[in-house]
């Protein structure tokens, strides 16, 4: 009676795990809107379109350089919609890290760390056609100059960097804090795998 009991239970937990498996679904990451992801589905790199973006690079800018460390983070945890709208969803993104040195090579800004939760800058959404990466900048202090970073690859060692800022400095600033935006604004700027 107890081996029965046994296996109806471990047939129901199959069945259970099947159903709940089969509500996942695996999207490549180009999918759009972002309205059609549903809780739980996973957004993947399925082509390695992330791939040629990975690594160190460099680009000069106003008389200073600007290092980048790009890695890729397989199923982050990501949100979309707001309030009752809200659903968690998983997808491969790219987490940038950011190092700029002035013309004596002095630091002055700095967010290279082996830690990959140590960034401002996190890929959003990939266009296969564009073959372009856009990120989230999350800002300087108090998220001065908040706003977008495209990378379009240009060959396997060189991508173009435009930035576009989009809002102003979050409420409850404290005063005297520098709110100086360090990272290129030009458009269009090269940058060369190292």
């Amino acid at each position: 009676m107890k081996n029965l009991f046994f296996q109806i239970f471990l047939l129901i937990l199959l069945v259970t795990s099947i159903f709940y498996s089969a509500q996942k679904r695996i999207l490549p990451l180009d999918t759009t809107p972002k309205d059609s992801i549903k809780a739980g589905d996973y957004l993947k790199d399925i082509d390695n379109d992330y791939k040629p973006f990975v690594g160190d690079w460099k680009a000069g800018f106003d008389n200073m350089t600007i290092l980048l460390r790009i890695r890729k983070v397989s199923k982050m945890l990501s949100e979309e919609g707001f309030r009752e709208d809200k659903r968690e969803y998983f997808e491969d993104v790219l987490v940038m890290q950011h190092v700029i040195l002035d013309s004596a090579g002095n630091v002055i800004e700095d967010y290279f760390s082996p830690n990959l939760k140590v960034y401002k800058i996190l890929s959003q959404r990939y266009s296969k056609v564009r073959k372009t990466a856009f990120f989230y900048y999350s800002g300087a202090n108090c998220g001065s100059g908040a706003g977008g970073v495209d990378l379009s690859m240009v060959d396997s060692t060189h991508f173009t960097w435009s930035y576009t800022g989009i809002c102003g400095v979050w409420g409850g600033c404290p005063k005297n804090t520098d709110l100086t935006v360090h990272i290129p604004t030009k458009r269009g700027l090269i940058f060369t795998k190292m």
